[in-house]
């Protein structure tokens, strides 16, 4: 005999297989499915659906034009996840050659990965998949840089189209050629992202600590803070740093943890709301970041994750909603107003 409750629980069953989102619309209800990989790796990628990555994907899943600098180490660009003329060669500032699409070292490799390796590669993803990447080699073999070497690469990035600079690399000194190459690059449009720091004390890094950088701490499988992540009253935003499975040296994949991968996933966010809304303002980027996040910690601010948890479909929901006119968030000018102001304070202090 035909049981309707039945047919309700069986449907209702098949729908959380299958893994798909009832979205309500006028006088009905559509199902549209979250876009989930077949590449190998990506059921060990835990970081990707912690973010809510599937869902940002429906939206957009980056846009070739949209280039992310990887100022590192270099870029393995004949690994087999990263082939294919996803990796734009710029420049090698440690060798002074314009060979920047080899590693040495790997750390730079898997940011890359982190950041955009492509979909259906069989390997790992990328938080933007379609997005390129531009290697600027600005650290050796032992994986050391030098402020002189940074500077000139985030110069270099800024002029040569990268919308996104990812630095995974920071210290205590703040130089001013540093500071300078981070305001350059701002003024020219880019949205600057640098990693915290993987020493637990709330002494500053640098470039994240300066006010034209978003400064991003690690969190663990647990949404706590990582137990080696920086962290203070400059730190902006965080994403998961432990455990994150990616591009490695020789064609081979890799894991590893640090504020490193957090902030390669925050530059690939800024890479997809590039991709879906264009004539954004790295100020607009910024802000979508920072001000849609999810709340793991105390409410506002919190020294441990900034402004929140990344969430990157939150993030393009507002993307598309301010490409339409149809935001309705108001941004808080004080969200980064307490950088600035520290910011302002170290500049005085100099001076004196």
């Amino acid at each position: 005999m035909f049981n309707p409750r039945r047919l309700t629980f069986f449907i209702l069953l098949f729908i959380s297989i299958i893994g798909v989102s009832i979205i309500e619309t006028s006088g009905s209800h559509m199902l549209k499915p979250h876009f989930v990989p077949g590449d190998v790796f990506y059921s060990r990628q835990w970081h990707l659906p912690e973010i809510k990555a599937p869902a940002a994907w429906d939206i957009t899943k980056g846009d070739p034009g949209v280039i992310i600098a990887v100022l590192d180490s270099g870029v393995d660009s004949a690994h087999p996840n990263l082939n294919g003329g996803k990796v734009i060669s710029g420049y090698n500032f440690v060798d002074e050659s314009a060979d920047a699409a080899t590693d040495l070292y790997g750390h730079g490799t898997m940011i890359a990965g982190i950041a955009a390796a492509p979909v259906g590669t069989g390997g790992v993803v990328g938080v933007c998949p379609e997005c390129s990447i531009m290697s600027v080699v600005v650290a050796d073999r032992k994986g050391k840089c030098n402020d002189s070497d940074l500077a000139r690469g985030i110069r270099y990035a800024a002029d040569h189209g990268a919308r996104i600079i990812n630095i995974s690399y920071g210290s205590g000194a703040d130089n001013p050629i540093l500071l300078d190459a981070v305001n350059y690059a701002w003024s020219k449009g880019a949205v600057i992202v640098a990693s915290a720091g993987n020493e637990p004390s709330n002494s500053l890094s640098y470039p994240a600590a300066y006010a034209n950088v978003i400064a991003v701490s690690a969190t663990d499988h647990d949404d706590k803070p990582a137990p080696f992540t920086a962290y203070g009253t400059w730190i902006d935003v965080s994403a998961p740093g432990v455990g994150i499975v990616t591009t490695g040296l020789h064609g081979k994949y890799a894991a590893g943890s640090g504020t490193s991968f957090s902030s390669a996933i925050i530059a690939g966010l800024a890479g997809l709301i590039y991709s879906a809304n264009p004539n954004l303002t790295n100020s607009q980027v910024v802000n979508i970041i920072i001000n849609h996040t999810d709340n793991t910690g105390a409410a506002g601010f919190d020294p441990y994750y900034g402004f929140g948890k990344v969430n990157l479909q939150k993030a393009l929901i507002e993307t598309v909603a301010m490409a339409e006119h149809k935001s309705t968030v108001l941004e808080d000018p004080r969200k980064r107003f307490n950088k600035k102001v520290l910011e302002l304070s170290r500049l005085m202090n100099k001076a004196r």
